[in-house]
């Protein structure tokens, strides 16, 4: 789930198989959210959501996951979007404490949608965003950042997708390869 390189680009993976008729939702309840931002490293104890909390997160997620599209598709920015993320990331972002030397992540769910659309917006107005792309995965629809040295990633992981392409290439080829070397005889 967290193979986009960046924490809103894990966000919008929180809904997988977007293409599907029906996709994956993995932010269900409330208590996902705060769940969510545990697993994800962003905060050291989940951190508690409301419904109205909820929707705010997944209104966030689909602002970030529309911008970062049409940027990946060079068209232009959606202005509701862009607004909704100027918004969030006006507020405090999650704290930092060092506890036993050990750092700790902490905050509410104002500074989690604070610290998630700032990344976003770092990333949109940044050299980076050349590099976030969309999975070539069939059925995959998780963005993710290219960190390769020559930026010619396809997939949002190998374990995710990259192994199943590579593997249904490999059978179609042996399919084809046993056709051609019978066809011969």
């Amino acid at each position: 789930m967290f193979v986009g390189g960046r924490p809103s680009l894990d966000l919008t993976g929180s809904v997988m198989f977007r293409h599907r008729e029906e996709p994956t939702e993995l932010l269900a309840s409330p208590a996902d959210v705060g769940e969510w931002a545990q697993r994800a490293g962003l905060v050291y104890e989940p951190i508690e959501a409301s419904a109205s909390g909820l929707l705010q997160t997944k209104e966030l997620r689909e602002a970030i996951y529309a911008l970062m599209l049409d940027r990946v598709g060079h068209r232009p920015a959606a202005h509701a979007c862009v607004d909704l993320l100027n918004v969030a990331a006006v507020g405090p972002p999650l704290g930092l404490a060092l506890r036993q030397g050990t750092l700790r992540r902490f905050g509410n769910l104002k500074q989690l949608h604070s610290t998630l659309a700032r990344d976003a917006l770092e990333l949109l107005g940044g050299q980076l965003i050349n590099r976030v792309k969309d999975c070539a995965g069939e059925d995959c629809s998780r963005l993710y950042l290219d960190m390769s040295r020559n930026a010619t990633r396809r997939w949002c992981g190998m374990r995710q997708c990259g192994d199943k392409v590579k593997s249904a290439n490999y059978r179609a080829r042996r399919r084809t390869d046993g056709r051609v070397h019978h066809a011969g005889r």
